[in-house]
Formats: structure tokens, C-alpha cells, sequence
């Protein structure tokens, strides 16, 4: 089975005559095509790279434009962006496969798909790649090791050092799409002349995902501090996200402190939690640093009332903004109220 899983860009004497790349992760999907259309295609790029949408092209069309000669360049291009798998029927798959198994030495074929991220959905454009000889490439999210060695070597490429706690810290409050990682590592490494990111500088330049304001949210909550509650509302709002987004933040906030009081009380360690649970580092030491003075009555009070927040938004004509703020006066309040 000719299959990569998120492999190292191709050289040039290595290239295949047909790719199919697909998979989760935008940022490698992207690099993996363009790499392998600018190994491929040396010269007059916008002569010898064409376009096919995977919904609407014409087979006469796909082996006419193979066939045709590059311009000015010993090999050219042809890439086919999100091939409708409705048409791999018996008569197209196998015009289709006669195509492909005749690629010529000096064209390269790649099928780019936006849309799949697993092998669930594409299984027949997958078995016919293979058949054809082609290579298909499933571009993962990477493990967070191997995230960690890319941000930094990045941070160094933009000639800026950061040590190994500030880009966890980075890490974990970041949105972890690559495509977001690097458009906030060139934000970070334009706005400081200094030669070192700091923590304050993330803290400055960076926004925040979602789960790291959902540990906001937490520590605010924990704390009894409604004013507080509503910054981080007010600033969920600036970042354009939804209502019913908001509201999933908080029961997610409260569902972390519901695992961290059990892990607390089976005698767990955060580790522990955070493996369990399938938290990150920093939330799974937030939720257990905090719950300690919380019992499992008010967690659980916490999670029903997010539950009916969740109903009342679906259900209300009214502002939903006053709904989220009463909710979480309500929670402070029972947080003073409902004995540890």
C-alpha cells in the first residue's frame, strides 16, 4: 500500500507521477502540495499548473490538459481540488483509472482534498490513487512534541529565541492549527524588537482559544469574582464568537471541574486527570489547583444550570447576552452559598 501518513517533503528525483493528499490538518495539506507542484514545475508556472474543480471536469478535458506538453519546463502540473466521490461510479472509475495509469514522465497529478479528513468518506478515490500507482498522503494533526520542536524551529527561522516554558505556555493557550500557530508566531516575532518572546509578549499579542478561556473562565469562577466573569464574556464577544459557543464554554468549564473533584477524590494525580480526560496540561492543572474548595453539589448545580442556559438560548427571542450574564451571577452566587 503506497500510503504516507505526514511525511517529509519529496525531493525532486523522488517524485511520483500521481498524489492524492488529504487528512485534518490544513497547514500540511497545503505545504505537501505546493512542495510537490514546486519540485515538479521548474519554470512559467502559470502555463504549466492547472486547476480542476473535482465536481464538475470533463474526463476528455483531465487527459487532454495531461497530455499536453509543459512550456519552457521539463514537467508540469495538474492539481484536481476536492474529487466529488459520488462520481467514482463504474463507468467514470475505470475511464478515470486508464487516465491516471498513463500519466506521462513529465506531468505530476495531484487530487487535494479540502474536505475529507479521514478515509471514511473517500475509500474509492483511495483504492483507485493505489491502483493507479499513485501515493496518498493523510496529513494528521502532529503529536504536541513534534508541534513543539515546529513552533520553535519557526521562532528560530523568524530570528527570535523563546524558552521551553513560554512556548508551552503558548501552546496551551493557542488555538493548536498549524495554519493559526504560524500566522501567530510571525504576529509575536513582527512586534518586538527584542531577540527573546516572552510570556508577556504572548500574553500581549496572542488570542486566546477557546479552551483558554474556558481556564479563564475557571479561575474567575473560583475565585467569586462576577466582574471578572464578565471581562472574559465581554471579550468572547469581541472575538465574534456565538451565544450558544458561549454557553458551551462554560458547561465545559464546569464538566473540567466535575473530572477534576472526582480525580481529586480517587486520589489522582493531574497527570492522571489530564490522561483520563483528555485535557491539556495547563487546563488539567487549573481545574485541579481550583476545585479543592468545591464540592460535588455545587459542580453539579453548575452543570445543570449551564444544561438550561444551553435550552433557554435555543428557545428565547430575547437578548441572549442577559441570559449568559444572569447565569453567571447565579453561579457566583451559589458558589458563596453551597458549603464545600
Amino acid at each position: 500500500m503506497k500510503q504516507k501518513t505526514s511525511s517529509n517533503t519529496t525531493n525532486e528525483k523522488d517524485l511520483c507521477r500521481l498524489y492524492y493528499i488529504y487528512g485534518e490538518e490544513e497547514y500540511l495539506k497545503i505545504h505537501y502540495c505546493s512542495d510537490i507542484i514546486n519540485k515538479a514545475v521548474s519554470a512559467v508556472k502559470e502555463m504549466n499548473v492547472t486547476e480542476f474543480d473535482g465536481k464538475n471536469f470533463e474526463l476528455i478535458d483531465l487527459e487532454n490538459c495531461i497530455n499536453s506538453y509543459p512550456v519552457m519546463s521539463d514537467k508540469k502540473a495538474v492539481k484536481i481540488t476536492d474529487m466529488d466521490n459520488n462520481r467514482l461510479k463504474k463507468e467514470f472509475s475505470s475511464e478515470l483509472l486508464k487516465i491516471l495509469e498513463n500519466i506521462p514522465d513529465f506531468c505530476v497529478v495531484v487530487f487535494y482534498d479540502t474536505q475529507c479528513k479521514n478515509s471514511s468518506n473517500n475509500a474509492a478515490l483511495i483504492k483507485l490513487i493505489e491502483k493507479a500507482g499513485g501515493i496518498t498522503e493523510k496529513a494528521d494533526h502532529p503529536s504536541y512534541a513534534k508541534l513543539e520542536t515546529w513552533c520553535y524551529r519557526h521562532f528560530k527561522n523568524e530570528g527570535k529565541n523563546i524558552s521551553r516554558q513560554d512556548l508551552a505556555y503558548f501552546l496551551q493557550i493557542a488555538d493548536n492549527d498549524m495554519t493559526f500557530l504560524n500566522n501567530e508566531i510571525l504576529k509575536l516575532c513582527s512586534s518586538t524588537d527584542a531577540e527573546t518572546i516572552t510570556k508577556a509578549d504572548i500574553d500581549s499579542i496572542v488570542v486566546k482559544s477557546v479552551d483558554a478561556n474556558r481556564y479563564e473562565i475557571i479561575d474567575a469562577f473560583c475565585s467569586g469574582k462576577y466582574s471578572e466573569v464578565v471581562k472574559i464574556i465581554d471579550k468572547l464577544y469581541l472575538q465574534n464568537t456565538d451565544d450558544m459557543m458561549i454557553a458551551n464554554v462554560f458547561y465545559k468549564a464546569f464538566l473540567d471541574l466535575w473530572h477534576a473533584r472526582l480525580a481529586l477524590d480517587g486520589m489522582k494525580t493531574q497527570s492522571q486527570l489530564a490522561q483520563d480526560f483528555g485535557m491539556r496540561t495547563y487546563g488539567a492543572n487549573k481545574a485541579m489547583k481550583n476545585v479543592r474548595g468545591m464540592s460535588l453539589e455545587f459542580i453539579h448545580q453548575s452543570l445543570q444550570l449551564a444544561l438550561k442556559l444551553d435550552t433557554q438560548l435555543k428557545s428565547t427571542p430575547y437578548n441572549k447576552r442577559d441570559l449568559i450574564t444572569a447565569f453567571a451571577a447565579d453561579i457566583i452566587y451559589r458558589r458563596d452559598n453551597v458549603k464545600a
